[in-house]
C-alpha cells in the first residue's frame, strides 16, 4: 500500500509542476496558449505526457526508497543513544517516534525543514530498526546511503 500511495504521489507531484511550469510559460506570453500550437501533437500530446509522469510514477518508488543494514556492536539502549547522538549533531533530522518494544525496537525520524519535507512529497520518514547484529534503515535511497556512510565512520573506525 505504502508503494502504491508513493505512486500516486509523484505521479501529481509531475502533474503539478508541469502545470505550474506551462501555466508561467504561458501568462508570460513565452509560448501559445493554444495547446495545438503549444504541442506539435496537440491534446494527443498531453496523452503521452501523462503516460510518460504515469509510467515514471509506477517506478520511482522502487527506485527511489531502500532499507540497508549497518552494523553496530551493542543492545537497543546503547546503539539508540549514538544514533540520537548523531543525529542531533547533523541537526537535518526531528526524533518522530522511538518505541522499545522487546520485540522490535526502532526510531524514526522525519526532515526537519518544511521545504525538504514538501520537495519530496512527505516522504522523507527513516525508519531505524534494531536487528541482530546492528541496525536497519529504511527511508529515502539517497539519504539512507549517506547516513550509513557517516554512522559507519562514526561508530566503527
Amino acid at each position: 500500500m505504502k508503494y502504491f500511495i508513493r505512486s500516486i504521489k509523484y505521479f501529481l507531484y509531475l502533474v503539478l509542476l508541469c502545470s505550474i511550469i506551462l501555466s508561467v510559460l504561458i501568462l508570460t506570453n513565452f509560448v501559445p496558449a493554444d495547446i495545438s500550437l503549444l504541442f506539435r501533437g496537440g491534446w494527443k500530446s498531453i496523452l503521452q505526457i501523462v503516460a510518460l509522469f504515469f509510467v515514471f510514477a509506477a517506478i520511482y518508488p522502487k527506485l527511489g526508497y531502500s532499507t540497508r543494514k549497518l552494523r553496530i556492536a551493542g543492545d537497543w539502549a546503547e546503539v539508540s543513544a549514538k544514533i540520537k547522538e548523531f543525529m542531533e549533531e547533523r541537526g537535518e533530522y526531528l526524533l518522530e517516534t522511538e518505541s522499545s518494544d522487546a520485540d522490535q525496537p526502532y526510531m524514526t525520524y522525519r526532515a526537519k525543514r518544511a521545504l525538504t519535507r514538501a520537495a519530496r512529497t512527505w516522504e522523507d520518514r527513516i525508519t531505524m530498526t534494531f536487528v541482530l547484529g546492528g541496525v536497519e534503515l529504511e527511508g529515502p535511497n539517497k539519504d539512507i546511503v549517506r547516513l550509513i556512510n557517516a554512522m559507519d565512520y562514526k561508530f566503527n573506525f
